[in-house]
């Protein structure tokens, strides 16, 4: 049990950092912002329009 505990204690970290930091840099260098956290100047709101829902697409909806 606690061979388990350690094992996860280091793993857990290092899965974590090799799949997550190369992308995170490979976002910056092309630019990418998927959360859109860069902000403008120029903007007068962040606020994004949601969109109705189309009647037909609760038709069925399960």
């Amino acid at each position: 049990m606690r061979f388990g505990l350690l094992i996860s204690r280091v793993t857990t970290p290092l899965v974590l950092v090799l799949l997550f930091v190369p992308m995170g840099l490979i976002m910056r260098l092309t630019g990418q912002d998927p959360l859109r956290w860069r902000l403008s100047a120029e903007a007068s709101t962040y606020r994004v329009p949601s969109h109705a829902a189309a009647r037909e697409s609760m038709t069925r909806p399960f």
